[in-house]
């Protein structure tokens, strides 16, 4: 279920991380090179909680 560039909302559950959110959403780690949560920039274990925008963003300038 691929979202690029498109929005999407999900619950999560406690402990929920951005790669949990990478996977869900089945997104290869290559096309992965920046992520921010609440607009700041993160790592793939970041914890999210209740209420957290997240965007994931692919290589600029690809092929």
């Amino acid at each position: 279920m691929p979202l690029y560039g498109k929005v999407g909302k999900i619950e999560v559950q406690d402990s929920y991380r951005v790669i949990d959110i990478i996977n869900y959403y089945a997104i290869p780690l290559e096309k992965v090179t920046i992520c921010l949560v609440n607009g700041r920039d993160v790592q793939h274990e970041q914890t999210l909680k209740e209420g957290d925008i997240i965007s994931i963003f692919p290589p600029v300038g690809e092929g």
